[in-house]
């Protein structure tokens, strides 16, 4: 597994060996950055991903 690949509000790890691996959201950041949403996280803030608000609004 990948270091990086965790999710970047609560810090869970991503299990890239199962099938719940693919129901993570990979987010392209500004800068070209990028990191992991646990399907958890991505549920909780849609909203916030889908208007494209700033983490500061989460």
């Amino acid at each position: 597994m990948n270091e990086t690949e965790r999710c970047r509000v609560c810090g869970r790890q991503r299990d890239t060996a199962s099938a719940s691996g693919l129901s993570w959201v990979f987010d392209r950041r500004p800068g070209g950055a990028s990191s992991w949403l646990c399907p958890r996280c991505a549920r909780d803030h849609l909203h916030a991903i889908e208007s494209k608000l700033p983490d500061e609004w989460w």
